[in-house]
Protein backbone atom coordinates (compact mmCIF):
# COMPACT_ATOMS: atom_id res chain seq x y z
CA UNK A 1 0.00 0.00 0.00
CA UNK A 2 2.98 2.44 0.71
CA UNK A 3 4.37 1.72 -2.62
CA UNK A 4 1.01 2.31 -4.37
CA UNK A 5 1.08 5.79 -2.69
CA UNK A 6 4.23 6.77 -3.18
CA UNK A 7 4.03 5.79 -6.81
CA UNK A 8 0.37 8.02 -7.02
CA UNK A 9 1.59 10.80 -5.64
CA UNK A 10 4.87 10.71 -8.29
CA UNK A 11 2.61 11.11 -11.18
CA UNK A 12 0.51 13.82 -9.61
CA UNK A 13 3.41 15.99 -8.65
CA UNK A 14 4.60 15.57 -12.25
CA UNK A 15 1.49 16.62 -13.75
CA UNK A 16 1.57 19.18 -11.57
CA UNK A 17 5.01 20.46 -12.33
CA UNK A 18 4.47 20.48 -16.07
CA UNK A 19 1.39 22.64 -16.19
CA UNK A 20 0.60 25.53 -18.20
CA UNK A 21 -2.40 26.65 -20.35
CA UNK A 22 -5.05 23.55 -20.94
CA UNK A 23 -4.67 21.88 -24.04
CA UNK A 24 -7.53 21.31 -26.22
CA UNK A 25 -7.77 17.35 -26.69
CA UNK A 26 -8.56 15.84 -29.86
CA UNK A 27 -8.85 12.17 -29.29
CA UNK A 28 -9.80 10.56 -25.92
CA UNK A 29 -11.12 7.07 -26.22
CA UNK A 30 -9.01 5.88 -23.11
CA UNK A 31 -7.64 2.43 -22.54
CA UNK A 32 -10.57 0.44 -24.40
CA UNK A 33 -9.11 1.18 -27.62
CA UNK A 34 -5.94 1.78 -27.41
CA UNK A 35 -5.62 5.76 -27.73
CA UNK A 36 -4.76 8.43 -25.71
CA UNK A 37 -5.69 11.97 -24.79
CA UNK A 38 -3.51 13.89 -26.82
CA UNK A 39 -2.94 17.33 -27.84
CA UNK A 40 -2.08 18.89 -31.83
CA UNK A 41 0.66 20.55 -30.04
CA UNK A 42 3.99 18.97 -30.40
CA UNK A 43 6.02 18.24 -27.71
CA UNK A 44 5.82 16.56 -24.03
CA UNK A 45 2.27 17.12 -22.52
CA UNK A 46 0.47 14.90 -19.71
CA UNK A 47 -2.97 14.38 -18.76
CA UNK A 48 -4.52 13.42 -14.96
CA UNK A 49 -7.99 11.51 -14.45
CA UNK A 50 -10.00 11.23 -11.32
CA UNK A 51 -12.64 8.09 -11.67
CA UNK A 52 -15.33 6.64 -9.66
CA UNK A 53 -14.52 3.13 -10.71
CA UNK A 54 -11.21 1.82 -13.64
CA UNK A 55 -12.88 -0.11 -15.85
CA UNK A 56 -11.24 -1.95 -18.72
CA UNK A 57 -13.51 -3.97 -21.34
CA UNK A 58 -16.61 -3.51 -19.43
CA UNK A 59 -14.21 -5.55 -16.12
CA UNK A 60 -13.60 -2.93 -13.28
CA UNK A 61 -9.62 -3.02 -12.02
CA UNK A 62 -10.55 -1.71 -8.76
CA UNK A 63 -13.56 -3.79 -7.70
CA UNK A 64 -15.88 -0.84 -8.22
CA UNK A 65 -13.55 2.01 -6.12
CA UNK A 66 -12.08 5.03 -7.27
CA UNK A 67 -9.20 5.27 -9.47
CA UNK A 68 -6.48 8.03 -10.13
CA UNK A 69 -4.74 7.71 -13.69
CA UNK A 70 -1.75 9.84 -15.03
CA UNK A 71 -0.29 9.66 -18.25
CA UNK A 72 2.93 11.14 -19.82
CA UNK A 73 3.59 11.40 -23.30
CA UNK A 74 5.39 12.83 -26.00
CA UNK A 75 3.49 13.86 -29.61
CA UNK A 76 5.66 14.41 -32.93
CA UNK A 77 3.98 15.50 -35.60
CA UNK A 78 5.33 14.04 -38.24
CA UNK A 79 3.50 16.40 -40.64
CA UNK A 80 -0.22 17.99 -40.61
CA UNK A 81 -1.90 14.43 -41.47
CA UNK A 82 0.53 11.96 -39.65
CA UNK A 83 1.75 11.60 -36.11
CA UNK A 84 4.01 9.53 -33.62
CA UNK A 85 3.07 9.27 -29.77
CA UNK A 86 5.52 7.89 -27.49
CA UNK A 87 4.31 7.29 -23.57
CA UNK A 88 3.30 5.58 -20.44
CA UNK A 89 0.25 5.39 -18.04
CA UNK A 90 -0.19 4.77 -14.47
CA UNK A 91 -3.12 3.98 -12.20
CA UNK A 92 -3.95 2.43 -9.36
CA UNK A 93 -5.89 -1.14 -9.64
CA UNK A 94 -7.47 -4.04 -7.12
CA UNK A 95 -6.07 -7.35 -8.63
CA UNK A 96 -5.13 -10.36 -7.33
CA UNK A 97 -1.01 -9.91 -6.44
CA UNK A 98 -0.87 -6.40 -7.61
CA UNK A 99 -2.28 -2.36 -6.54
CA UNK A 100 -0.81 -0.63 -9.31
CA UNK A 101 -0.43 -0.79 -13.30
CA UNK A 102 1.64 0.63 -16.10
CA UNK A 103 1.10 0.66 -19.78
CA UNK A 104 3.75 1.70 -21.80
CA UNK A 105 2.67 2.42 -25.48
CA UNK A 106 3.27 3.82 -28.98
CA UNK A 107 1.00 5.12 -31.26
CA UNK A 108 1.38 5.80 -34.85
CA UNK A 109 -1.61 7.42 -36.68
CA UNK A 110 -2.77 10.09 -38.90
CA UNK A 111 -5.94 12.06 -39.66
CA UNK A 112 -7.46 14.58 -41.99
CA UNK A 113 -10.93 16.30 -41.64
CA UNK A 114 -12.75 13.18 -42.91
CA UNK A 115 -10.54 9.66 -41.94
CA UNK A 116 -8.45 8.91 -39.03
CA UNK A 117 -6.42 5.80 -38.74
CA UNK A 118 -3.96 4.60 -35.85
CA UNK A 119 -1.85 1.58 -34.46
CA UNK A 120 -1.19 1.29 -30.80
CA UNK A 121 1.11 -1.97 -29.51
CA UNK A 122 1.06 -1.87 -25.29
CA UNK A 123 2.77 -3.19 -22.76
CA UNK A 124 0.64 -3.66 -19.52
CA UNK A 125 2.87 -4.07 -16.60
CA UNK A 126 2.05 -4.85 -13.02
CA UNK A 127 4.73 -4.50 -10.43
CA UNK A 128 4.85 -6.01 -7.28
CA UNK A 129 3.26 -8.62 -8.72
CA UNK A 130 2.59 -11.83 -6.34
CA UNK A 131 0.08 -13.95 -8.05
CA UNK A 132 0.22 -17.45 -9.17
CA UNK A 133 -0.04 -16.41 -12.77
CA UNK A 134 1.83 -13.99 -14.96
CA UNK A 135 -0.43 -10.65 -15.33
CA UNK A 136 1.87 -8.68 -17.47
CA UNK A 137 0.69 -9.05 -21.37
CA UNK A 138 1.30 -7.50 -24.70
CA UNK A 139 -1.56 -6.33 -26.94
CA UNK A 140 -1.77 -4.54 -30.39
CA UNK A 141 -4.41 -2.06 -30.70
CA UNK A 142 -5.77 -1.03 -34.69
CA UNK A 143 -8.22 1.81 -35.49
CA UNK A 144 -10.00 3.60 -38.13
CA UNK A 145 -12.43 6.25 -38.24
CA UNK A 146 -14.51 8.24 -40.80
CA UNK A 147 -16.36 11.24 -39.88
CA UNK A 148 -19.71 11.92 -41.62
CA UNK A 149 -20.31 15.25 -40.15
CA UNK A 150 -23.23 14.58 -37.75
CA UNK A 151 -21.59 11.55 -36.09
CA UNK A 152 -18.25 9.89 -36.16
CA UNK A 153 -17.82 5.97 -36.97
CA UNK A 154 -14.46 3.85 -35.77
CA UNK A 155 -14.06 0.27 -35.79
CA UNK A 156 -10.65 -1.31 -34.65
CA UNK A 157 -9.43 -4.40 -33.18
CA UNK A 158 -7.32 -5.40 -30.58
CA UNK A 159 -5.12 -8.41 -30.53
CA UNK A 160 -2.91 -10.20 -27.64
CA UNK A 161 -1.08 -13.42 -28.09
CA UNK A 162 -0.98 -14.06 -24.47
CA UNK A 163 -3.27 -11.42 -22.58
CA UNK A 164 -3.94 -10.93 -19.06
CA UNK A 165 -3.64 -13.55 -16.34
CA UNK A 166 -2.42 -16.35 -18.61
CA UNK A 167 -5.56 -16.16 -21.08
CA UNK A 168 -4.05 -17.21 -23.96
CA UNK A 169 -4.53 -15.45 -27.49
CA UNK A 170 -7.37 -12.65 -27.34
CA UNK A 171 -9.52 -10.50 -29.81
CA UNK A 172 -11.32 -7.91 -29.41
CA UNK A 173 -13.28 -6.36 -32.11
CA UNK A 174 -15.10 -3.44 -31.47
CA UNK A 175 -17.07 -0.49 -33.32
CA UNK A 176 -17.35 3.18 -31.74
CA UNK A 177 -20.00 6.20 -32.43
CA UNK A 178 -19.32 9.51 -31.17
CA UNK A 179 -22.22 12.06 -31.95
CA UNK A 180 -21.32 15.77 -31.14
CA UNK A 181 -24.06 18.09 -29.99
CA UNK A 182 -22.47 21.06 -29.42
CA UNK A 183 -19.09 22.11 -29.49
CA UNK A 184 -18.56 21.03 -26.12
CA UNK A 185 -21.14 18.30 -25.73
CA UNK A 186 -20.92 15.00 -26.76
CA UNK A 187 -22.36 11.39 -26.85
CA UNK A 188 -20.69 8.34 -27.45
CA UNK A 189 -21.03 4.52 -27.36
CA UNK A 190 -19.26 1.12 -28.19
CA UNK A 191 -20.21 -2.49 -29.00
CA UNK A 192 -17.90 -5.13 -28.54
CA UNK A 193 -16.39 -8.76 -28.28
CA UNK A 194 -13.53 -10.11 -25.80
CA UNK A 195 -12.87 -13.43 -26.80
CA UNK A 196 -10.10 -15.50 -25.32
CA UNK A 197 -8.51 -19.13 -26.26
CA UNK A 198 -8.29 -20.25 -22.50
CA UNK A 199 -11.20 -19.07 -20.51
CA UNK A 200 -10.16 -21.46 -17.27
CA UNK A 201 -7.45 -19.38 -16.42
CA UNK A 202 -9.63 -16.10 -16.66
CA UNK A 203 -12.54 -17.94 -14.95
CA UNK A 204 -14.91 -16.03 -17.59
CA UNK A 205 -16.73 -17.07 -21.03
CA UNK A 206 -15.77 -15.28 -23.78
CA UNK A 207 -18.38 -12.28 -23.60
CA UNK A 208 -19.55 -8.56 -25.72
CA UNK A 209 -19.39 -5.32 -23.52
CA UNK A 210 -20.99 -2.14 -24.50
CA UNK A 211 -20.88 1.42 -22.90
CA UNK A 212 -22.73 4.86 -23.77
CA UNK A 213 -22.08 8.48 -22.22
CA UNK A 214 -21.59 12.27 -22.39
CA UNK A 215 -18.69 13.82 -22.39
CA UNK A 216 -18.27 17.87 -21.44
CA UNK A 217 -15.38 19.35 -22.42
CA UNK A 218 -13.74 22.51 -20.79
CA UNK A 219 -15.17 23.06 -17.69
CA UNK A 220 -12.35 24.99 -15.79
CA UNK A 221 -10.22 23.53 -18.13
CA UNK A 222 -11.70 19.61 -17.08
CA UNK A 223 -12.87 17.29 -19.73
CA UNK A 224 -16.07 15.82 -17.46
CA UNK A 225 -17.72 12.06 -18.41
CA UNK A 226 -20.53 10.24 -17.13
CA UNK A 227 -20.76 6.53 -18.98
CA UNK A 228 -23.21 3.37 -18.15
CA UNK A 229 -20.84 0.51 -18.61
CA UNK A 230 -22.24 -3.25 -18.92
CA UNK A 231 -21.62 -6.65 -20.15
CA UNK A 232 -23.22 -10.19 -21.17
CA UNK A 233 -21.29 -12.40 -18.28
CA UNK A 234 -23.80 -13.45 -15.72
CA UNK A 235 -22.81 -13.03 -12.41
CA UNK A 236 -22.48 -16.62 -11.46
CA UNK A 237 -19.92 -17.54 -14.49
CA UNK A 238 -17.67 -13.92 -13.66
CA UNK A 239 -14.79 -15.13 -12.01
CA UNK A 240 -16.73 -17.54 -9.39
CA UNK A 241 -19.87 -15.66 -9.13
CA UNK A 242 -18.02 -11.97 -8.24
CA UNK A 243 -19.71 -8.72 -9.32
CA UNK A 244 -16.54 -7.88 -11.96
CA UNK A 245 -18.59 -8.06 -14.74
CA UNK A 246 -21.87 -6.41 -13.51
CA UNK A 247 -23.19 -2.97 -14.82
CA UNK A 248 -22.41 0.19 -13.69
CA UNK A 249 -22.22 4.34 -14.14
CA UNK A 250 -19.19 5.62 -13.82
CA UNK A 251 -18.07 9.06 -13.66
CA UNK A 252 -14.33 11.09 -14.89
CA UNK A 253 -12.75 14.17 -15.17
CA UNK A 254 -9.14 14.64 -16.64
CA UNK A 255 -7.05 17.45 -17.03
CA UNK A 256 -5.12 18.02 -19.90
CA UNK A 257 -1.74 19.80 -19.41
Amino acid sequence: MKKLIISIFILIIVNLSMMTSPALAVEGYDLDQGDTVFTPTGGFHTDLSFLTDLLYRGLTYTRHRPAVKGNIYYLYNVSKTFYLIGGVIGANVSLPGTTITFIYYGVIGGNDNKFSWSITPLYWAFPYDTSARRLDYFELMSKVGYNFGLFKLSIGLGYSPAWFSEAGVAFYPFALLDIPITKKISVFGELARQTLSNNTNFAIPNYTTWFAGVQYAKILGFVAKLEYVDTSVPENECFGGTNICDSRVVASITRSI
